[in-house]
């Protein structure tokens, strides 16, 4: 299988602002000191350039408006938020997931690496990867990127 990229595909994602995605990780960091059973607030860090991964299900004003445009497209469930604040990182390197995956670009530019090409995102765009499929992604700098398990289905 191969990934497949729409260009476009959405457009209110690109309303996501900074003051929301604040908002976000705040509200993860107070989950996380409440004590949850399981936290949904991940830190990816190598010196100074952390990639941060939201979890839970509160989401902020535009967060909630690009949800919902996503929503309207493609039946989905649970997104996860990453945010880079540097490409001097790279968060995950190689790696394969075991269900297919939906990457929204909301803010700023991502490059995912293929064995046999480069996908470079912009805010809008939408790429999708099959399970099993080993791949490498690439933050650019400041960006947001929201991630949804497709479980069985491609889009």
């Amino acid at each position: 299988m191969q990934p497949s990229v729409k260009r476009g595909m959405f457009k209110i994602v690109k309303n996501i602002t900074w003051d929301d995605i604040m908002t976000k990780i705040q509200n993860e960091c107070d989950d996380f000191r409440e004590g949850p059973t399981k936290p949904t607030l991940e830190l990816h860090s190598k010196n100074d350039s952390p990639t941060l991964v939201c979890r839970n299900e509160y989401y902020p004003n535009t967060i909630l408006s690009a949800y919902n445009e996503i929503l309207e497209k493609i039946p989905v469930t649970t997104m996860h938020i990453y945010t880079s604040f540097s490409s001097k990182y790279e968060p995950f390197g190689n790696h394969a997931d075991d269900t297919n995956i939906l990457i929204v670009q909301a803010r700023g530019n991502m490059s995912y690496s293929f064995s046999d090409k480069d996908i470079h995102l912009n805010p809008g765009d939408a790429l999708v990867i099959p399970k099993g499929l080993y791949h490498k992604p690439n933050p650019s700098g400041l960006r947001v990127t929201l991630s949804f398990d497709l479980g069985e289905e491609l889009y």
